[in-house]
């Protein structure tokens, strides 16, 4: 609650009884600002507003964690309200979005494995295209032999190429990779 509002609301008082001791407003500027510090000095707990006849215009009593006139209480309560619900909403959130994350590690996580064995797939058939090339430059490179022409050599190199190709063929099924 704040003491300073509850002062000025009207009809304004011009005597102020806190626990029991009295306590004139007077005129003067700032009145209500020396009075809400007198009454946090004094740590009053139940104050009531009167006019000039003694008349009681209100009254309130304060709890210990309400003392302070300019609602400073109340506002660390609100803010300690705030802060427990945003972490209520953080773990909410989190929560929910748990699975989610789950899924796309795991999605992330295999499609590692398969990119790591396409990778090792690809660089086992650049070897044997090396080796194959090996083969060939060195079939170009033999003298030709009787009975021997371009076709002979381009059958051999087609045989060569087939046989080749059957391990990677079978490599590559084992570990789920398409050609």
């Amino acid at each position: 609650m704040n003491i300073g509002q509850w002062l000025r609301k009207s009809p304004q008082p011009s005597v102020i009884e806190a626990d029991g001791q009295k306590i004139e407003v007077g005129n003067k500027g700032g009145k209500w600002r020396d009075m809400v510090l007198t009454l946090e000095s004094m740590g009053a707990t139940r104050i009531v507003a009167m006019d000039n006849h003694g008349s009681v215009l209100r009254a309130v009593t304060l709890e210990e964690e309400h003392v302070s006139a300019s609602g400073k209480k109340e506002d660390e309560s609100e803010l300690q309200t705030f802060a427990r619900l945003l972490a209520e909403g953080y773990e909410k959130g989190a929560k929910v979005q748990q699975p989610l994350l789950d899924n796309a590690m795991s999605f992330i996580e295999r499609q590692s494995v398969r990119l790591a064995a396409a990778e090792r797939e690809v660089e086992r058939l650049r070897t044997v295209i090396q080796k194959l090339q090996g083969d060939l430059i060195q079939l170009k490179a033999l003298p030709p032999t009787e009975g021997s022409n371009d076709m002979m050599q381009a059958v051999l190199a087609g045989f060569l190429q087939a046989q080749s190709q059957q391990p990677a063929a079978v490599e590559a099924a084992k570990n789920g990779v398409k050609k």
